[in-house]
């Protein structure tokens, strides 16, 4: 599952960690190492710590240790201002065995761990002081820390799925102001469709949030809004302490209630260079990786994660490697001659057949075979230093057949006006999202990038490497298709997906984890067809753009 979970920043106020998807977590552990503090010989002051701070239910919580030398072993008092008031006092006289490890001599009982009352919102400072006892030259600070009240509820929004008759939603909520459970209201496509209680135990939340406990959770069903492709919100309703209203949104994801979505296109769509894993290996789904059909089709692509986002029961997946415009409408293997090195797919009938009146989702990615974009990298990622650049060879080519694409005849099979008024003759009541192609390179690429890593020393492509100027070209190219691809589908009708800064930061060679593959090599001097395609990583970004566009 796509597993983005909406969850909301806590606005409480101590220190924030992820700990789980959705979850926000409370770091409230003592520190491991005790601060590195000797008393002076003339030292009479309190001394100490003050170790966390937090909102609890109607207040706060602090605690730390304090002592002074003047007292022994006994144990002193510490006050708690916030912004100059004094909020309570407390008695350090709780064990601490670390305090006593480190200042034997004064023994262990110098903790103080307690709860005291404050309601008022906003970001205060809050000082703890070591009370003197005997002689010394005041109450010293024994720290202070910045905290944010907040009477705002906070939580999750992780789930929601279509049932037989029903509409699942489940996640967490509470409100800082109490440990009660508190309600969530669930509204779809802007209509207040029910409401739950976010009391359910989530044991993972009272380890998060002890004070508060486990109880707030929720996870239930609201009435069935219908077929087509629905909106669903939730929000956690405030208490109302202090006259606060403000009821929080936790979140809004789509769910497709009794919807077909079929995923067509090219290997950019069907997850070549992206195998899914499974079992401890990675594979493409069955049927689809072997000598007569190598559509590369992964359940790690950007299709099967959009589908399984959006609960949709009935998803077809037909992506295909290697595919052309022409293959929507021909049986793949009568537009791959074999000279091309393209399996012939024998059983890939042309991709519109999958469409019918029911269709209410459609995406795809096409073109970019059509103008070549193979053969250009084959060349590119063999070229030796002396030899003419992808550009001076390539560019009259490419730039002839992606003017080819945006031409629409009524009649032509290989342009892109004409493919998208035949997807739309035969799904005319589908949303139709069409994906263009991602940046390959940094937009300032370095001067050269290695085409490759993990060859042997030899044959020679060990040594070959992409020159910046063919880098530049590349990444025009496929600006200008996509270009063509998004006026093409604007015209149709159809919500053009823009990819090509996808991968901004994460492009080959950029010097962060990539999200596309480099030449790919299975045997030595031999490539395969994972070289430069989206890996797992590259196709998760598609599926975030995808779910946004839906």
């Amino acid at each position: 599952m796509l597993s983005r979970f909406r969850s909301r920043r806590s606005r409480f106020s101590w220190t924030l960690g992820v700990a789980a998807a959705g979850v926000t977590a409370l770091m409230l552990s003592m520190p491991s190492v005790l601060p590195d503090i000797r008393l002076a010989a003339n030292t009479d002051d309190p001394i100490g710590s003050l170790d966390l701070v937090h909102e609890v239910p109607g207040g706060i919580r602090v605690g730390g240790w304090a002592l002074d030398p003047n007292a022994g072993t006994g144990a002193i008092d510490v006050h708690t201002y916030i912004g100059g008031t004094l909020l309570g006092a407390m008695n350090a006289g709780r064990s601490r065995p670390d305090i006593g490890a480190a200042y034997p001599q004064y023994g262990p009982n110098h903790g103080f761990d307690g709860q005291l009352p404050w309601g008022t919102s906003g970001t205060q400072t809050v000082c703890v002081y070591g009370i003197n006892v005997g002689a010394g030259s005041g109450n010293p600070s024994v720290g202070c820390k910045t905290i944010n009240f907040s009477h705002v509820p906070t939580g999750s929004f992780d789930l929601v799925q279509q049932g037989p008759t029903t509409i699942r939603v489940a996640g967490w909520a509470l409100d800082p102001d109490t440990a009660r459970a508190i309600p969530v209201h669930v509204y779809i496509d802007g209509k207040l469709i029910g409401g739950l209680s976010a009391g359910q135990s989530r044991s993972d939340i009272g380890q998060l949030y002890p004070e508060y406990g486990a109880g707030h959770g929720f996870d239930g069903a609201v009435s069935y809004p219908g077929s087509g492709f629905h909106t669903v919100c939730v929000f956690a309703i405030n208490d109302g302490y202090l006259g606060n209203t403000e009821n929080p949104q936790l979140g809004c994801r789509t769910v497709g209630v009794d919807q077909k979505y079929v995923a067509l296109g090219d290997s950019f769509s069907s997850g070549e260079g992206a195998p899914a894993i499974v079992g401890g290996g990675t594979q493409y789904l069955s049927g689809t990786d072997q000598t007569d059909n190598r559509c590369h089709r992964s359940a790690a692509a950007y299709g099967p994660i959009v589908a399984t986002a959006l609960s949709v029961t009935r998803f077809q997946f037909h992506a295909c490697s290697g595919a052309l415009v022409q293959d929507f409408y021909r049986s793949f293997g009568s537009n791959h001659p074999a000279s091309r090195g393209i399996p012939a797919n024998g059983a890939e009938i042309e991709q519109l057949a999958w469409l019918t009146t029911d269709t209410k989702l459609v995406t795809l990615s096409i073109g970019g075979n059509n103008a070549s974009f193979a053969d250009v990298m084959d060349y590119c990622v063999k070229r030796l230093v002396l030899e003419r650049t992808c550009q001076s060879v390539w560019a009259g080519a490419v730039d002839s057949e992606i003017n080819n694409l945006s031409i629409g005849t009524g009649r032509a099979t290989d342009n892109l006006p004409d493919l998208y008024a035949s997807i739309r003759q035969k799904a005319p009541a589908a949303e139709v999202l069409v994906l263009g192609y991602p940046r390959f390179f940094p937009a300032n690429p370095p001067q050269l990038c290695s085409t490759t890593t993990g060859l042997p020393a030899s044959p020679a492509p060990a040594t070959f490497q992409f020159a910046r100027s063919d880098m530049i070209w590349i990444n025009s190219e496929i600006a200008k298709l996509d270009g063509v691809i998004a006026q093409a589908a604007t015209k149709a009708g159809f919500r053009y997906v823009d990819t090509f800064g996808a991968f901004s930061g994460h492009e080959i060679c950029s010097g962060n984890q990539m999200w596309m593959n480099r030449l790919v090599i299975n045997v030595p001097g031999g490539r395969t067809q994972e070289s430069f395609h989206p890996n797992r990583d590259g196709q998760a970004a598609f599926a975030r753009l995808v779910r946004a566009a839906v």
